[in-house]
């Protein structure tokens, strides 16, 4: 083998542990690690991300009902989850992914009793009625806002092809994978008998 030809195998097998590290997903590139921000004010007196996307992984920080402007104008539970689900799904769109990729969530609630009674229905909105995702709920003495009842912690779970053209296979079987049209989560696995938390 020539010279020539061994410097070239050795470009092109760089140029292939490149891609294996920055390959495209659907037109993005898919980076290893980063962060995103939503614009809350407690992202930059904490100096935190409010996601963070590393490989295949979104992890979301747990998000409060929050305004744009880092205020509970909602008084009520369902409307203070409705709106840490909105937080939530802003906070997975900067790492790529959406409600419908997520596997596990953490809920923190003030009150649980009002929790249980309430968060079946916002969950069903959120997620659809046969969800795949993994829920605890939590509940607390207080969260960071004192007038603050939920907040929901969330990791999400993205499909991206293989460098070499293929799909990864989801780890439930059958090597459909887990592509994103058709999928339908809600209240997580528990729905057919007893609580889901």
């Amino acid at each position: 083998m020539s010279l020539r030809a061994i410097v070239l195998f050795l470009l092109l097998v760089a140029l292939g542990c490149a891609a294996d590290e920055h390959h495209s997903d659907g037109g993005r590139a898919v980076v290893p690690r980063g962060g995103g921000l939503i614009g809350t004010p407690w992202e930059s007196q904490f100096s935190t991300k409010s996601a963070v996307r590393f490989r295949d992984e979104v992890t979301v920080a747990a998000q409060l009902g929050w305004d744009e402007h880092g205020h509970l104008g909602n008084e009520t539970l369902e409307a203070q989850a409705r709106q840490a689900y909105a937080n939530v799904a802003k906070a997975l769109e900067t790492g790529g992914a959406t409600l419908q990729d997520v596997v596990e969530e953490t809920i923190f609630v003030t009150d649980i009793a009002a929790a249980m009674a309430t968060l079946p229905s916002v969950r069903r909105a959120v997620y659809g009625d046969n969800a795949t995702v993994a829920s605890t709920l939590v509940e607390v003495k207080r969260l960071s806002d004192p007038k603050g009842q939920i907040a929901i912690k969330v990791i999400a779970k993205l499909d991206i092809p293989t460098p070499r053209g293929g799909s990864r296979e989801s780890s439930s079987g059958g090597g459909s994978g887990r592509g994103r049209g058709g999928r339908s989560r809600g209240m997580g696995s528990g729905m057919g008998g007893g609580s889901p938390y």
